[in-house]
């Protein structure tokens, strides 16, 4: 954020409209009420919309292991989970998706619940297969399906869960997991 002030866009899902605020850093005057700040003048996007650089996509290769992650539960019982598990502290590795070094994983994730869901993966970025951009987070909405691809290049015992955390702590946690 630079020094004076910075304006943030916010657009409700499922609804017309959007709301409008100020980053201060406490130097500067403030535009006026009610005034746009020029820098909004243009289109609004989301990351949908956004491509990859060709420097930085992935190099074509087919999948070699792939895995489908069921984001389940809800709000009525608050038990959320990955594949119909809740995440365990105490057995960490219990339901952990396996791969092993250099190969190419692909993960189907289908939202069967009736959130929005920002998935996060650490350790890599990932490949969104329908428009190629690269992320480390992707937002999954209700009873959406989102396919990306990574290349298993950073052994070790990687998390994955919902960015939500408040899901997350509920148990919409997994681990991708190097194998020997």
């Amino acid at each position: 954020v630079r020094d004076g002030y910075t304006p943030v866009l916010a657009l409700p899902e499922g609804k017309e409209g959007n709301a409008y605020g100020l980053i201060s850093t406490g130097i500067g005057t403030p535009p006026p009420a009610g005034r746009m700040p020029k820098t909004l003048d243009g289109a609004v996007t989301d990351g949908s919309r956004l491509k990859a650089d060709e420097s930085v996509l992935f190099a074509p290769k087919p999948p070699d292991r792939v895995h489908e992650m069921r984001l389940t539960g809800s709000m009525e019982k608050y038990d959320w989970g990955i594949n119909g598990r809740r995440f365990d502290m105490a057995k960490p590795l219990d339901g952990a998706f396996d791969l092993r070094l250099n190969e190419r994983v692909q993960v189907k994730i289908v939202n069967d619940t009736d959130m929005w869901h920002p998935m996060h993966l650490h350790g890599h970025t990932f490949q969104l297969a329908d428009n190629r951009a690269r992320k480390d987070t992707v937002i999954v909405k209700p009873k959406q399906t989102v396919v990306f691809e990574f290349d298993a290049d950073n052994p070790g015992q990687w998390l994955t869960h919902c960015h939500n955390a408040y899901h997350a702590e509920r148990g919409m946690m997994g681990v991708f997991s190097y194998l020997q």
